[in-house]
């Protein structure tokens, strides 16, 4: 699921027979509360729940339907939907985020990288629309609000289709956007990432 949580809902059954019961639990994997198609899915193990890399565990939940748990999507965590493929030069590299073959964007850093390659690029794919397409931006990046807060020197200057990441009036890294289904937020969001993850 592309999702920033899930609901897991736990099951609790009693297996075997009079003299050897034995309580077993079945996780389900929701989108949330409203979400009650879930028994359609695979169901899931705690063993299984504990080898998920990239996700926390947090606060319980209870309803009419079942106990469960919040489960939290970190910046260490693949987006499922989204690939990346990187090429480097000397003077630059580039990263471009590809939903079924099709960019939806692309992080251009000048010179090396100066992020941890895995977070920034996970956290910029949660934001990818799982849908892209060919059509125009259908905004103006320079109409969404610019992050609030001081990053020392460091800057977001937005374009049309783009924001550029600068230290003074050096270019570090710019962000291009793809295709008609990117909205506000998406974009506010990605780029939001883009300064908080660049050293």
């Amino acid at each position: 699921m592309n999702a920033p949580a899930v609901l897991v809902r736990i099951e609790t059954l009693h297996v075997g027979d009079v003299f050897t019961t034995a309580a077993v639990d079945r996780l389900w994997l929701t989108l949330g509360p409203e979400d009650m198609s879930f028994q359609e899915r695979e169901p899931w193990t705690w063993e299984r729940l504990a080898r998920l890399e990239g996700w926390a565990v947090g606060a319980p939940y209870q309803d009419a339907a079942s106990a469960g748990l919040w489960v939290h999507r970190t910046a260490h965590a693949v987006a499922p939907h989204v690939e990346v493929r990187t090429k480097s030069w000397s003077s630059m590299t580039r990263h471009a985020f590809l939903v079924g073959g099709v960019r939806a964007a692309l992080l251009t850093c000048s010179g090396g990288c100066r992020h941890d390659s895995g977070e920034l690029l996970n956290r910029i794919g949660h934001f990818v629309p799982e849908e892209p397409d060919d059509d125009p931006l259908g905004m103006r990046v320079w109409r969404v609000p610019v992050p609030a807060g001081a990053r020392g020197d460091r800057r977001l200057v937005p374009g049309s289709d783009h924001v550029a990441l600068q230290e003074g009036s050096r270019l570090v890294a710019r962000l291009s956007f793809h295709g008609g289904g990117w909205s506000q937020a998406q974009v506010a969001g990605a780029w939001a990432a883009l300064l908080d993850h660049v050293a």
